[in-house]
C-alpha cells in the first residue's frame, strides 16, 4: 500500500485532481472506504455480466454514469481524465488484472464503455 501511496503522490501530486481528493477524502472513516471499495467492486460484477451487450446498451451506459458519479467522490473528472482513466484500465496491467478477475475482457469493456459515455453528448450532458 505505501508503494502505491508513493507512487500516486509521485505521479499526480502536483494536480488539481490529487490535490482536491485529498481534501475531499481527509475525514474518510474505514467504513468509508469500505463503502467505495464495495461500490466498485458491484459496479464491475454488474458491467462484466452485461459485456455480451453493446457499450451503447442503456443498462451499460447506467452503469458507467454511476462509475464516474464514483469517481467525482475524489476529484472532478472532466470527459478529458475520464478517457484517460479508462485508457489506464487497459494500459495498466494492475488496473487491468483488477478487471480482468472479475471476467477477461472487462478492462476493455469498460474503457470502451467510457469512451461511449465521454463521446455521446446525450450521456455526458447528464454529467453537466
Amino acid at each position: 500500500m505505501d508503494k502505491h501511496v508513493k507512487e500516486v503522490k509521485k505521479r499526480w501530486g502536483n494536480t488539481k485532481a490529487y490535490k482536491q481528493s485529498m481534501e475531499r477524502t481527509k475525514n474518510w472513516t474505514e467504513d468509508d472506504y469500505k463503502n467505495i471499495v464495495k461500490e466498485g467492486d458491484e459496479i464491475s460484477k454488474e458491467l462484466a455480466f452485461l459485456m455480451d451487450k453493446n457499450v451503447s446498451d442503456e443498462r451499460v451506459q447506467k452503469l458507467v454514469k454511476r462509475h464516474h458519479t464514483m469517481i467525482e467522490k475524489f476529484y472532478d473528472c472532466p470527459k478529458e481524465i475520464y478517457l484517460n482513466l479508462g485508457n489506464m484500465y487497459v494500459e495498466d496491467k494492475r488496473f487491468a488484472a483488477n478487471y480482468e478477475k472479475v471476467r477477461p475482457g472487462l478492462a476493455l469493456f469498460l474503457k470502451e464503455a467510457i469512451e461511449y459515455f465521454c463521446r455521446n453528448k446525450n450521456m455526458w450532458a447528464a454529467v453537466d
